[in-house]
């Protein structure tokens, strides 16, 4: 008999993330519950429409409480647990039905362990880390979420059994630049109330590694690496992401511009105690790289590259292993592209950026140094080997914004025909195309003032003489442009406009 599935969220005024998660979940759950936090925009409206079962729960700054209620109103067998900025991928909606069936069979099993992969949705989706997360479980007495903020899901008491599924992946847009520093507040108004509150050593601990991250998003580096060192010398093993606190001190000491011999320092100690990441050998051979030791370089990130080779073969064999190496690998593939290009390796270099974009397909570097490598070949066959990686069409905005600094206005402007309007207007200038970047400017900005118009949100201000030029009289009114930029509160009117204003200048 199949099971039924129920998917749960806690929500408050995630509007424009709840559409994408109902969608995804309406395809694999039996039913959507949804409990609202207290929303003041239209989530709670876009949940009943989508046909969830929406509850009301009163904030109390307590993230479990509100996700155990969420379980508390399933009615499935199974939860499907995944934030309102995070879905399952379209391979893993395919693969999902029968995986769970196969996991049902077995009794024993109660979480399984999936990918959490974080995209920058502000960047084409770029990848920018991964880790493994429980999103799926069994509804079970004894499987509950604990602790405040950074909720854990924790089995007290039952027999189950915890599987890992490399087949399921789900993509994570709440690290998404835009989001970062939001959420970093956010975290941090709460986490300094709960301080305090901290009683056992576990839970300090924890706290000053939660904090640590806190800071360390806010981009508060020094405050950031304070609770690193006291993470460290406690001696806190964060699960799933051992050599995290690590990794955290490492960035902070880059960042703070301290000197190669102390981050070396906090490497070494990290190897001693992690010899089996990668992630460390990543982080030492980019030090060498900064520093111009090329052939050292190479060789110890060769050497992270076979542990991570180690790491993927472990995880199919089911061991539950972080993944903390994974954001690095970007700037591995690149940083060894870049040692062979400057070596004159050109052969070496293009597999070592074309291994690298074959995972992280939207890494500006990577992309750059690849293009780079095919200098020399005439513009069709670069065009035609740029779309065996990338849809031109779907592509189209990352490619015009990778190909500005690099590109011929010959490939750059057969991408340009298939990107946005506001990419065509940054390209126009970069190219100093003023003419072309002036006409679609203009149509940007009678699109913008006829949707002003529309929504009724006309001003009785003065004539504005350059949009006079670009309205059509059949408008009846004019609007000023700061009435474009307060209605719809956008930036990009007027940096259009300033842009028109200096073509005229030049060309009166």
């Amino acid at each position: 008999m199949k099971p039924r599935f129920s998917a749960c969220c806690i929500v408050k005024n995630e509007e424009k993330n709840l559409p994408k998660w109902l969608s995804c979940m309406a395809r694999v759950a039996d039913e959507m519950i949804v409990v609202d936090t207290g929303s003041t925009d239209a989530t709670v409206k876009i949940a009943q429409e989508a046909g969830a079962k929406v509850f009301n729960f009163p904030w109390i700054d307590d993230f479990s409480a509100a996700k155990n209620y969420a379980i508390d109103q399933a009615k499935g067998e199974w939860i499907f647990f995944l934030d309102a900025d995070e879905y399952f991928t379209e391979e893993s909606i395919n693969r999902l039905p029968e995986h769970m069936q196969q996991l049902n069979k077995n009794k024993k099993n109660g979480c399984v362990i999936c990918r959490l992969i974080n995209i920058d949705a502000d960047r084409h989706n770029a990848i920018i880390d991964s880790m493994l997360q429980v999103r799926i479980f069994r509804k079970a007495p004894s499987i509950r979420y604990k602790g405040r903020v950074h909720e854990q899901l924790q089995n007290d008491g039952g027999n189950y059994l915890m599987v890992f599924k490399k087949e399921i992946e789900i993509l994570h847009t709440g690290y998404s630049s835009s989001k970062n520093l939001e959420k970093a507040k956010r975290n941090l108004e709460l986490l300094k109330k709960k301080e305090s509150d901290a009683m056992s050593q576990h839970d300090k601990n924890m706290m000053n590694c939660y904090l640590m991250d806190a800071y360390n998003t806010a981009g508060d580096y020094e405050k950031s690496l304070d609770y690193a060192k006291k993470c460290e010398e406690s001696g806190v093993i964060l699960v799933g992401m051992e050599g995290h606190v690590q990794q955290v001190m490492i960035g902070n000491l880059y960042r703070l511009k301290r000197p190669s011999q102390e981050i070396f320092a906090v490497i070494a100690s990290a190897m001693e105690k992690y010899p089996d990441e990668p992630v460390f050998y990543f982080e030492k051979g980019l030090l060498y790289y900064e520093m111009g030791e090329y052939n050292e370089a190479l060789k110890v990130l060769a050497e992270g590259r076979r542990l991570t080779e180690l790491i993927e073969k472990r995880l199919e064999q089911g061991q539950f292993i972080s993944e903390n190496h994974r954001r690095k690998l970007p700037s591995v593939y690149a940083t060894e592209g870049d040692i062979y290009y400057l070596k004159g390796d050109i052969n070496k270099a293009l597999l070592a950026y074309k291994t690298g974009l074959d995972v992280f397909k939207y890494d500006k570097r990577l992309f750059s140094g690849f293009y780079r490598c095919l200098a020399g070949e005439d513009n069709v066959t670069i065009i035609q080997i740029i779309n065996s990686l990338y849809d031109a069409k779907e592509d189209a905005n990352f490619l015009v914004n990778a190909l500005l600094s690099v590109a011929s206005k010959e490939i750059l402007a057969y991408y340009l025909a298939k990107a946005d309007n506001y990419d065509r207007i940054s390209a126009f200038a970069r190219m100093e195309r003023f003419d072309s970047m002036a006409v679609e400017a203009g149509r940007v900005l009678e699109w913008n003032i006829m949707k002003a118009l529309a929504a009724e949100k006309v001003s009785k201000s003065e004539n504005d003489a350059v949009l006079k030029m670009i309205l059509s009289k059949k408008y009846g009114r004019l609007v000023h442009k700061t009435d474009i930029q307060n209605s719809l509160g956008r930036p990009r009117e007027e940096r259009a406009l300033a842009r028109i204003m200096k073509w005229n200048k030049q060309h009166r």
